[in-house]
C-alpha cells in the first residue's frame, strides 16, 4: 500500500472536493432517474431499490465530505438514539443484498443524542460494513452487535460497536483512523478517517477500545452532552 507521503495533503484534496462533488452528483443523479425508470419497466424490483438505495448513499457522502472541506457547521438535530437506531438497521438491511445480522443492546431507551443524520449514518455505515467484513472472514457470518448505554465516568451517551473478527492489536489501534491506512485490497483507506471527522465536527469522539485480551476490542462513538452540543452549536 503507498504512503500517506506519497498523496497530495489532505488539506489539499478535501480543497477540491466542493468542484468535484458538484462533477460527480450529475452522473449520479442521471443514475437514480434510470434506475427508477427500470424499476417501473423490471421485474427485478428488488435489484434496483438497491442500487437506488446506493446512489443515494453515495451522493450523501460526497456532499458531508464536501461540507467537511468547507468547514461547514453540521445541521445536527435532537435523536431519539434508539429509534434513531432501529430505523438505520432497517434501512442498512433493505439496501444490503446478503444476509446480515445487526444486534442491539439498550441500556437506555430515553438516550437523547445531538448529530446530523445523514453524518451519523455515514459514521454508523461504515464501522457495520467493517464489522460484517472482519466478521465474515473470521467465523463466516457478517455480524455486527450495537451497544447504546451512558458512560458512567462522563455521563456522555455512547455507541458501542463489536464484531467477531480477531480484533485490532493495541499496537495498531491508533492507525486505523489515519488518512489511506487500510488492511484490505480493497479499501481506500479514508473510511475510519472520515467517520472520526465527520463525529469530530459534532462534538462527538470515535475510537478503538483494545480489550484486556489484546484479542478483541470495540469502536466507541462517544456523543457529546445533549445540552453541551446543542449549546456549542448555537455559539458556533
Amino acid at each position: 500500500m503507498p504512503s500517506a507521503s506519497n498523496w497530495p495533503p489532505w488539506d489539499g484534496l478535501l480543497a477540491v472536493l466542493p468542484t468535484k462533488s458538484a462533477t460527480l452528483s450529475v452522473p449520479l443523479a442521471t443514475q437514480l432517474s434510470y434506475w427508477q425508470e427500470q424499476d417501473e419497466k423490471s421485474s427485478s424490483k428488488r435489484l434496483s431499490e438497491i442500487i437506488i438505495k446506493h446512489t443515494q448513499r453515495l451522493n450523501q457522502v460526497i456532499e458531508n465530505v464536501s461540507q467537511l472541506s468547507r468547514r461547514k457547521a453540521p445541521d445536527a438535530q435532537s435523536l431519539h438514539l434508539e429509534r434513531w437506531l432501529n430505523s438505520f438497521i432497517e434501512d442498512y438491511k433493505n439496501s444490503c443484498p446478503d444476509k446480515c445480522t445487526i444486534e442491539v443492546e439498550v441500556d437506555n431507551s430515553a438516550t437523547i443524542i445531538v448529530f446530523d443524520t445523514s453524518q451519523l449514518h455515514q459514521v454508523l455505515t461504515n464501522l457495520i460494513e467493517n464489522a460484517h467484513r472482519h466478521s465474515l472472514d473470521y467465523c463466516s457470518q457478517a455480524w455486527a452487535k450495537c451497544v447504546c448505554h451512558i458512560d458512567p465516568r462522563t455521563q456522555r451517551p455512547c455507541l458501542d460497536l463489536y464484531d467477531r473478527g480477531e480484533g485490532i492489536s493495541a499496537d495498531l489501534a491508533g492507525q486505523v483512523f489515519e488518512p489511506f491506512y487500510t488492511t484490505s485490497h480493497t479499501g481506500s483507506g479514508l473510511g475510519l478517517y472520515l467517520a472520526r471527522e465527520l463525529c469530530e465536527i459534532n462534538f462527538a469522539t470515535l475510537d478503538y477500545r483494545v480489550a484486556e485480551n489484546n484479542k478483541s476490542g470495540f469502536f466507541r462513538i462517544g456523543f457529546a452532552h445533549p445540552e453541551q452540543a446543542q449549546q456549542r452549536l448555537h455559539n458556533d
